[in-house]
């Protein structure tokens, strides 16, 4: 499995950004990112400006829209029909999911407690989605430094909450990328894992679409399930019973991007239902084993450290489901 950096909610000047297309695709390769999804408010008129071939070595761009409501943000990927967002109410949302779904589309709910400001009406997610089949994942970073964030950690006890009611949902970090700011904090991304060797639209929307990313504002955690010779990748369903949780921690990956900022890890923690602590184990090198007897839910994988002096969840990858 290979592990590819993306920034998955982005603005060019087709709506509220300061980039072009062709900018944000520069300033994304200079930040070490191998992908991004163009999602610009209501619009999709930055599609114009892409080609439908990803040239070797260049970054890959997925196809997508931010549907920008009073009731909530929701970033539409890859759905080549057009689904109308004017008419989308608290009532009528798991519908209006469904027609994305419908046409191939994935549905990410951005930010859902981000309160804006009067330039952002509807930041905060109001919708009553019932059907979260139809989800495929959930913004529970956003922006800058986003584990210390309240909203952000409101985000991922929804996340909690839905993974306990038994779907499958990734997790995704949102730069909500308008402009090229200087950085004083750690910023973020998500990896998406695929067996490719390069890195395209269909493959970053076949990983989200199979609940394999992990989201981070530094290193970069794996993790894998191994149950006597089939080792699982994230996303993955497995038995319950004696399961060997392999986690390995990247370091270098994108160090020049978040090494300024006085990262230090000191454990990885493996999480279950409820968001509970199931193990922690130091960090003594780049590799860690927690062996446990794994029950119906689901695991995932933090790394907890600090950051420009405070403690905070480092990094976090999205489950394997156990059944």
């Amino acid at each position: 499995m290979n592990w590819f950096a993306a920034e998955l909610h982005c603005h060019t000047l087709h709506s509220d950004g300061n980039f072009t297309v062709d900018e944000l695709k520069t300033k994304a390769k200079q930040h070490e990112l191998k992908g991004i999804a163009l999602t610009d408010h209501n619009t999709i008129s930055g599609w114009a400006e892409l080609s439908d071939e990803t040239e070797k070595g260049a970054v890959a761009v997925l196809k997508g829209i931010e549907w920008t409501t009073f009731f909530g943000h929701m970033l539409v990927m890859d759905c080549p029909s057009f689904v109308d967002w004017r008419d989308a109410l608290p009532e009528n949302i798991d519908e209006k999911i469904r027609e994305v779904r419908s046409h191939g589309g994935l549905v990410c709910i951005a930010h859902p407690f981000e309160l804006g400001s009067p330039m952002c009406t509807g930041c905060f997610w109001d919708y009553h989605v019932h059907k979260w089949e139809n989800v495929n994942c959930i913004e529970v970073w956003s922006e800058a430094f986003p584990s210390i964030k309240t909203s952000n950690q409101r985000a991922v006890e929804l996340w909690n909450s839905v993974l306990d009611k038994g779907y499958h949902i990734a997790a995704t970090h949102g730069k909500d990328w308008h402009k090229e700011i200087e950085e004083t904090v750690p910023g973020a991304c998500t990896y998406l894992g695929t067996d490719s060797c390069e890195l395209t639209p269909a493959e970053m929307k076949n990983a989200l679409s199979s609940g394999r990313t992990a989201i981070t504002m530094g290193p970069l955690l794996i993790m894998e399930a191994a149950q006597g010779e089939i080792v699982y990748q994230i996303g993955s369903v497995i038995d319950s019973g004696k399961t060997t949780f392999n986690f390995t921690v990247d370091i270098s990956a994108r160090s020049s991007q978040w090494e300024k900022f006085d990262l230090r890890i000191e454990s990885v923690r493996l999480i279950t239902n409820g968001g509970k602590i199931t193990a922690e184990r130091p960090f003594e090198n780049n590799s860690i084993t927690i062996e446990i007897t794994a029950a119906s839910g689901w695991y995932r994988g933090e790394l907890w450290g600090s950051a420009m002096g405070k403690s905070c969840c480092l990094a976090m990858t999205s489950p394997i489901y156990s059944k």
